[in-house]
């Protein structure tokens, strides 16, 4: 399967190809972030994405039916042939879903969320950059991609910021496969 040959008609059926497609190499990996993502979102009723790409992540946490969504990307020009499923998913189902094409440290895109996914630019001063701009606006949780290539370097910031942050805490790091994944959480949230 090619993911831009993706046939989809509705947000349910294009999450399952493009799921799919994505865990057809680590296929464990994949589920374990899907599931970190959507249980961190369900307790969420605002939530920002940085890096939007083909929206496998987005149209996950969309299914949780959050109030709001923020999706921003450099460029929406990957999600374009299927971003109407998602707008009509969001107005089916009353979620207030924003899609802004711009950088993630253009601070008209930081925004009070419950939860923030983090999937950009994989580099450690731009993670940076991106941390000091949003950090403040989340309530409880930052949910990070990648976290393990790199060389570990976007963990590394990661762990950087919790030292120096008495607000935050490790809730979930996974390492098992290529990418990894870091969920932190806000200390009393």
């Amino acid at each position: 399967m090619n993911v831009h040959s993706i046939d989809s008609n509705n947000l349910e059926d294009y999450y399952k190809k493009l799921f799919k497609y994505h865990a057809q190499h680590e296929p464990i990996e994949v589920k374990a972030f899907h599931n970190d993502i959507i249980r961190c979102a369900n307790e969420c009723e605002t939530i920002g994405e940085l890096g939007v790409f083909q929206g496998c992540t987005l149209a996950a946490i969309l299914m949780t039916k959050p109030k709001q969504v923020y999706a921003t990307d450099i460029t929406l020009k990957t999600i374009n042939p299927w971003i109407k499923l998602f707008q009509e998913y969001a107005k089916d189902n009353k979620i207030n879903l924003t899609f802004n094409e711009m950088s993630s440290t253009d601070s008209r895109c930081v925004k009070q969320v419950d939860m923030l996914h983090i999937d950009s630019f994989h580099n450690a001063n731009h993670l940076r950059q991106e941390l000091k701009m949003h950090e403040n606006s989340v309530k409880k949780y930052i949910v990070f991609h990648d976290t393990k290539s790199q060389n570990a370097s976007l963990q590394s910031v990661i762990v950087e910021m919790i030292n120096s942050k008495i607000a935050w805490a490790i809730d979930t790091h996974y390492t098992k496969g290529n990418a990894g994944h870091t969920v932190i959480k806000r200390i009393g949230s």
